[in-house]
């Protein structure tokens, strides 16, 4: 009987190494990543300026500010993007170890290939439950 349970314990392993084997594969080839979760709803986070699209001299721009209390030290979030079904989404994938300060943001949507949408006001915020929140895109005069 001790025999065969080592046997079994042996084939246990081997699969469970092939499987890990298997996994690493998947996430290195980029079939999927961390970035392509949002962490936190829109709703969760402190805004001193809400997410927006803001349209200056023809060009447009993700702006936002993260509310920072004097006191209390804040981790920054990851800012991810993604286009699906002719929508463009933008969400928090995750933090890093820097610290957030509550500068105002302003991402060029042209780096992520989102200005079409913003032309055509589909750009939207991403909650991890998949619901999602149009963000108001603003002209600036010039």
């Amino acid at each position: 009987m001790v025999k065969a349970e080592r046997v079994f314990h042996l084939v246990n392993m081997k699969l469970l190494v092939c499987f890990l084997f298997a996994v690493q594969i998947t996430l290195g080839s980029g079939c999927f990543t961390s970035k392509d979760i949002p962490v936190v709803s829109i709703d969760q986070m402190r805004f001193r300026v809400a997410p927006r699209v803001v349209h200056i001299d023809n060009r447009y721009f993700l702006e936002y500010q993260i509310a920072v209390a004097p006191d209390v030290p804040q981790t920054r979030y990851v800012l991810a993007s993604s286009a699906f079904q002719g929508k463009g989404y933008y969400f928090f994938a995750g933090v890093t170890s820097y610290p957030e300060y509550g500068d105002l943001v302003r991402r060029p949507l042209d780096a992520d290939h989102m200005e079409t949408y913003a032309q055509s006001n589909s750009i939207f915020w991403l909650n991890p439950d998949s619901s999602e929140v149009r963000l108001e895109v603003m002209e600036y005069p010039r």
